[in-house]
């Protein structure tokens, strides 16, 4: 039986991607959360598809934003094409207004190694906009990054962001949500999962807090995990949403930094 979901939206499955054209009233959003202030995570993205939210992302350049593979590579149907994608930037409200801009994407980079029939390894892309990121280090700015292999030690405070529902089967937020986590053992993560024989690989990190309750889930993905201000994981999936003793899975941004680099030159 499938149990798991890749946080995008809320169909569970664990062989294919939720289905994109579900009704906003299927989806859910940050679990136990609370309402974030503007400016508070400034290179915070809504990640649309034919103008609608889909995932989270992060303003990583001027001219770049970095999400999760399975946000834009879709098993069993076309990847999502740059004409088909914009991104929403320097607003908490998902509508667009007090400030939000909305920026065209002309370049979208998977990674090559993206398997999601292997755990979803290396679920991470980088994806070009044509019109700049207003940057102005208050409502809009770049997030900071870690460096190459650097690691967030066990037990780490961390923070997710996204505009998913506060309630399994609820609709999406207006306002964008945070909860705050702690970094998960990877060893013990896998061991939390260890009835479904799933692998965490080196690559990824888990958080979450061992009663659950609070977390991420759908349409959250691709948005970051911060641990002290640095987007160190990516949303990318877990069993469930927020359930007690189930983490939920990240891809690891330090182990993936180089990759980075040599797709975007930052």
């Amino acid at each position: 039986m499938n149990f798991f979901v890749l946080l995008l939206v809320g169909v569970a499955g664990i062989s294919a991607l939720p289905d994109i054209s579900l009704e906003h009233n299927h989806e859910t959003r940050i679990i136990g959360g609370t309402q974030v202030t503007p400016g508070e995570f400034p290179s915070q993205l809504s990640l649309r598809v034919e103008g609608r939210h889909v995932c989270g992302a992060s303003i990583i350049s001027t001219n770049w934003a970095l999400t999760a593979a399975h946000c834009v590579r879709l098993p069993n149907r076309e990847d999502v094409k740059p004409s088909q994608l914009t991104f929403l930037a320097g607003t908490v409200n998902l509508d667009g207004t007090n400030g939000g801009t909305v920026h065209q994407a002309t370049d979208i980079i998977v990674h090559e190694k993206y398997d999601p029939l292997n755990w979803w390894i290396n679920d991470i892309a980088v994806i070009k906009v044509s019109d700049a990121f207003p940057i102005n280090d208050k409502t809009v700015a770049v997030g900071k990054l870690p460096a190459f292999g650097q690691t967030a030690p066990d037990g780490s405070e961390a923070t997710v962001i996204g505009w998913g529902s506060t309630v399994i089967g609820g609709g999406a937020s207006p306002k964008l949500l945070k909860a705050s986590l702690s970094i998960v053992n990877r060893k013990a993560c896998e061991d939390d999962y260890s009835s479904f024989l799933v692998t965490i690989y080196s690559s990824q990190i888990c958080a979450g807090v061992p009663e659950g309750g609070k977390g991420s889930c759908n349409m959250d993905s691709g948005g970051p995990l911060f641990v002290s201000g640095e987007v160190v994981g990516l949303v990318s999936w877990a069993y469930g949403c927020a359930v007690k003793n189930y983490p939920t899975v990240y891809t690891s941004v330090a182990q993936h930094r180089d990759w980075i680099t040599n797709q975007t030159g930052i």
